[in-house]
């Protein structure tokens, strides 16, 4: 109901009224809505998500699954373990069949190359040699110059000195021995006053064999151990023992001996016992003590025999003492 005014006025509160109407209508309808949305959607959705799709994940990843997957993954572990071994078959095949024999065929070639080489420079200073020689290479050698002469012996010479060069590289003579039963040597040819050799180093066979060194001339050998003039040792390692307490024993007989004790002597005497006994005399016996600064120690030996003696300190104290004795 309008109250009295204008047609323009009505009509205006009429157009109020009626837009006051529909949003109130859009309101209830977003409110409905927005109800819906939390009472039914929403809890419909959350529903589905646990009860459906949830459930048929897990239902698919199950442990058939990750078998299944664990499976491929093996398999494709093998399959390129395998292409890596064929690979690499394939390299030593190509290694073996092709590159190796190319290195060793080149090689050869090499080899054959220097040998073809070298034989024809022999050749060629053979051949050159044979030629001077049958030349008449005198001073008044006819239709020559004094200057074509000369350069001709000077060529000849040279020549000469190698063909001498060639043959001295058999002035030391080598023997191998591949089989290990027999001697290795190397002789050396300083003249020709001995067929067989003027010096000659020997190995003997076996793998501790001696080493010999024999001089034809001077009549002296040098075997591993010892030194002789002809039959005669002139020295020779017949036993040691290179300890604190030790000795060395030489081919003549003579023994030397030396020894050390820490402070174990007095006016009673030490008992000190060769490390070897000498099998008929001991020569002599001497030391040294070793003092902190007391310079009146006074030390004597006594009861010397072939396998000990005896050490005194007459001031009574002990102190260290080095000795040394000879005898044979």
């Amino acid at each position: 109901m309008f109250r009295g005014g204008s047609f323009k006025e009505i009509i205006f509160h009429i157009y109020a009224d009626l837009k006051k109407n529909i949003e109130g209508e859009v309101n209830n309808a977003n409110l409905a809505t927005q109800t819906y949305a939390d009472e039914t959607v929403k809890p419909a959705l959350d529903n589905y998500v646990e009860s459906t799709s949830k459930v048929s994940l897990d239902d698919y990843v199950t442990d058939e699954k990750k078998s299944e997957l664990d499976t491929y993954i093996t398999a494709k572990k093998g399959e390129l373990d395998n292409y890596e071994s064929a690979k690499e078959t394939e390299l030593d095949t190509y290694r073996i069949g092709t590159v190796e024999p190319a290195i060793d065929s080149y090689t050869t070639n090499k080899k054959s190359e220097l040998n073809t080489y070298k034989e024809e420079k022999i050749e060629e200073i053979n051949s050159a040699l044979g030629t001077l020689q049958e030349t008449d290479l005198t001073d008044d050698y006819t239709g020559n110059s004094s200057e074509s002469v000369a350069s001709q012996k000077a060529v000849y010479d040279g020549l000469a000195t190698k063909q001498t060069d060639l043959e001295n590289v058999n002035a030391i003579e080598l023997t191998a021995n591949k089989t290990g039963d027999r001697n290795s040597y190397i002789d050396f040819h300083s003249d020709d006053t001995n067929a067989d050799y003027s010096a000659r180093i020997i190995r003997a066979p076996g793998e501790s064999g001696n080493l010999n060194i024999s001089n034809l001339d001077s009549n002296i050998v040098f075997t591993c151990g010892a030194i002789y003039k002809g039959t005669k040792e002139i020295l020779y390692d017949n036993g040691s023992s290179l300890s604190t307490n030790g000795y060395q024993k030489l081919s003549n007989g003579l023994i030397i001996q030396w020894g050390y004790i820490s402070s174990s002597y007095n006016n009673s005497g030490k008992l000190i016992t060769f490390p070897t006994a000498f099998p008929t005399a001991c020569r002599n016996v001497t030391g040294q003590m070793i003092t902190s600064g007391n310079w009146d120690e006074g030390w004597s030996v006594y009861s010397v025999s072939t396998s000990k003696f005896y050490l005194r300190n007459s001031n009574g104290s002990t102190v260290p003492f080095y000795w040394f004795a000879i005898g044979y």
